[in-house]
């Protein structure tokens, strides 16, 4: 597994680079309806697991200057077929829990802007995927967000989704956000299943994920 991580750490550091990606605090557009944010004193706490983010320092995560979002780099998030790699390698996940402390009353939030970048390469045939699915904790609604890649494909990806997903309930007690985000990957028909991968990991220098919140009164 170490050898398949360092061919896809070099097919990544060998492809060309446009403009590496910083981490300013986005200046975005108002979501309607356009309410300001809540008073000072809002802070973010965030938690991940999953088969692309185990414990342990696979996955590290920050909190915007402002308290309103907040990002992550991988160390191990990246779905492949071939080359050696098991069944379950075609999919990774990591699961964030983002708790808002200290929201206002008469205040609810929604992740409302997400950018997702990394590194794909699809032989012809076959198919990457980009899935986000937002709840929070407790409830059934979910929203989803996905963003599909069709082979043949090599280079660097970045995807965008902007406008709220799921508003926090207004009254009752406050309930953490879950941000489900998982890559797939599928060979098509090809025999034998060749080497296939889409990444959001730190070793390409530009992948990340990236979440702001926007608010509105109840």
């Amino acid at each position: 597994m170490n050898a398949l991580k360092a061919g896809i750490r070099q097919m990544a550091l060998v492809a060309p680079v446009a403009v590496a990606l910083l981490w300013p605090v986005p200046a975005y557009a108002d979501v309607e309806p356009p309410n300001a944010p809540p008073p000072d004193g809002v802070t973010l706490e965030v938690t991940a697991n999953g088969s692309g983010c185990k414990p342990g320092g696979t996955v590290q995560t920050h909190v915007d200057r402002d308290n309103n979002g907040f990002g992550a780099y991988f160390d191990e998030l990246f779905a492949m077929t071939g080359d050696g790699a098991g069944p379950t390698a075609a999919r990774r996940n990591c699961q964030f829990n983002l708790r808002v402390n200290g929201v206002p009353d008469g205040y609810r939030y929604a992740v409302a802007d997400a950018d997702y970048s990394g590194y794909k390469y699809l032989q012809p045939g076959a198919t990457g995927l980009q899935r986000t699915n937002f709840y929070f904790q407790g409830m059934s609604q979910t929203e989803y967000r996905e963003h599909r890649f069709t082979g043949p494909a090599h280079g660097f990806w970045e995807v965008h989704d902007r406008g709220p997903t799921l508003w926090s309930p207004c009254r009752g007690p406050q309930r953490n956000a879950n941000i489900n985000m998982e890559l797939r990957v599928s060979s098509g028909a090809a025999v034998p299943t060749p080497l296939n991968f889409i990444s959001m990991t730190s070793w390409e220098d530009r992948a990340l994920a990236h979440f702001r919140l926007a608010w509105r009164t109840c």
